[in-house]
């Protein structure tokens, strides 16, 4: 049976561009949904402490190109998610160097509200961006950034449950202890949190706000 149907005369409004893009380091999911059909219907399972975080970039600067190619290995994709952040700050800026080092699943909203999940856990994306001072009073301060990947296809539409993301700047604080052997999370505690140790020698004796002295 052919996989061809009608393509229908468009009737609704279209929108360009992108409205919101989260991200996960792709190290942080533990289970990525079976795609069926280039839909995904499950939540991604989250490592314990992670969560989606939302970059929120320059209005209309965001948009995703995906062009087709055809190397040694057959057909793929080239994709490119690229914004624009604006006004360079340390935090900004240190936080950008270390994502060139490290990988990615993202999960946009396009300009017509639709959910797409770009990446996955055997084929993430990587990170790249140029900063720029502008050269004058009109120009634009800030982050010229991209996701990019090369392969087969990593793109699918998401049609789960829209997932939360945390707050930039109050990520919640992950409790580890290191043994010279293994690095254990003892616990996650939220931005504002107290953590009171109760022991010289048992790590895992300890509160989160206590509420005695």
């Amino acid at each position: 049976m052919s996989y061809l149907s009608e393509i229908s005369r468009m009737t609704a409004q279209n929108m360009g561009g992108l409205i919101s893009i989260r991200l996960v380091r792709a190290q942080d999911v533990v289970t990525f949904p079976l795609v069926i059909d280039g839909n995904v219907t499950d939540e991604l399972v989250l490592a314990e402490g992670a969560a989606w975080v939302e970059w929120f970039c320059t209005s209309q600067s965001a948009g995703l190109k995906s062009k087709h190619s055809t190397g040694s290995e057959g057909d793929a994709r080239d994709l490119e998610l690229s914004f624009t952040i604006g006004k360079d700050t340390t935090l900004k800026g240190t936080q950008l160097e270390r994502s060139t080092d490290d990988t990615f699943i993202i999960l946009y909203r396009d300009g017509n509200g639709q959910l797409k999940l770009f990446g996955s856990k055997e084929r993430p994306v990587r990170f790249k961006f140029e900063a720029t001072t502008g050269q004058n009073n009109r120009a634009l301060n800030g982050f010229d950034c991209s996701f990019f990947y090369s392969g087969p296809n990593n793109t699918a539409y998401y049609f789960a449950d829209d997932p939360e993301a945390v707050t930039p700047g109050i990520s919640p604080v992950i409790i580890q202890w290191n043994d010279g052997t293994t690095i254990t999370t003892i616990a996650v505690a939220n931005a504002g949190d107290v953590v009171r140790i109760n022991s010289r020698f048992a790590y895992t004796d300890f509160d989160i706000n206590p509420t005695t002295l």
